[in-house]
């Protein structure tokens, strides 16, 4: 039995949460994963896996294993890559992932001339609340703000972008008292996705980021959204710059706390190693680091 389908299955077994996801995963039967795991464990002489009526784990052992397995068939499916993209055209379905609504917009500002520079390209765009790992959910690439990925994720930076807190003036007019940071609290926010639960992020004076915790009025991972419900004077907004830039002109918007530092986010760009040498993959990563490094 071949060592790397072996492997395969079991690091398949681990990213998945079970034999199940790894079968879907892997296109084969349940019983084909586990008895691919079965001739692993009894060629090694050792227990990788515990197995219980509700859930699969890696032992210690089976952790061990599988951060070597693991490096073992990337650099198998690198070399696979590496023989092979010289060749190959750029072709095919790409699964990319936005993990969060400021990611997203970076994305639809150049989709667009993606796809027309790559027509035979099928995109399949999944947008998603918050990190989740890419083996596991098999995408080839993904987009977010924020904290750059962890582990053996190749990652790029894109851009910074440039956050605002806003909101209508009619909004001021008719809403509690707004003289300092911790005043928010008392105030309608217009949160993305997860704000509700992990808090509004605000530099303060000191450059210290501050969490302002309060009940979003709405909440949204789509941050265009959030802007326009701004601009209707629903409440406050922490929102990319480049999307309000005529509201704040035209004074449907106006800043909120002034003399407080502007904010930014890093985008960043991001691959498993197995999925980096992709034709497709190193198509989308060079036109979209390209058309980030002109300002927005």
């Amino acid at each position: 039995m071949n060592k790397l389908t072996e492997m395969e299955a079991f690091t398949s077994v681990v990213d998945q949460g079970g034999f199940t996801g790894a079968a879907r995963f892997l296109g084969v039967s349940k019983s084909a994963v586990s008895k691919h795991v079965s001739a692993l464990e009894e060629r090694l002489g050792v227990q990788l896996l515990t197995r219980t009526t509700r859930r699969v784990d890696p032992t210690d052992i089976g952790l061990l294993y599988y951060e070597r397995a693991r490096r073992v068939l990337n650099e198998a499916k690198e070399a696979d890559l590496m023989a092979t993209s010289a060749t190959q055209k750029v072709e095919g379905d790409l699964r990319v992932a936005v993990m969060d609504g400021c990611a997203a917009q970076i994305l639809f500002l150049h989709l667009t001339s993606f796809l027309d520079a790559h027509p035979h390209v099928s995109l399949i765009l999944d947008q998603v609340d918050g990190y989740m790992e890419p083996r596991a959910a098999g995408i080839d690439v993904f987009m977010r703000s924020g904290a750059s990925p962890d582990g053996d994720i190749r990652s790029v930076v894109l851009c910074d972008i440039e956050l605002a807190l806003v909101c209508a003036p009619d909004y001021l007019n008719h809403a509690p008292p707004l003289d300092r940071l911790e005043d928010l609290s008392s105030h309608a926010l217009l949160l993305s996705l997860g704000a509700e639960r992990a808090g509004l992020v605000v530099q303060a004076k000191s450059g210290e980021l501050r969490r302002i915790y309060a009940p979003g009025r709405l909440v949204s991972r789509n941050v265009k959204l959030l802007s326009d419900a701004a601009v209707k004077g629903l409440g406050i907004a922490l929102v990319p710059d480049f999307l309000i830039r005529d509201d704040l002109a035209e004074k449907r918007l106006v800043p909120v706390l002034p003399d407080l530092p502007r904010q930014s986010a890093p985008v960043y760009l991001g691959s498993p190693p197995e999925s980096a040498l992709s034709p497709r993959v190193r198509a989308f990563t060079e036109h979209m680091t390209a058309c980030c490094a002109t300002p927005i």
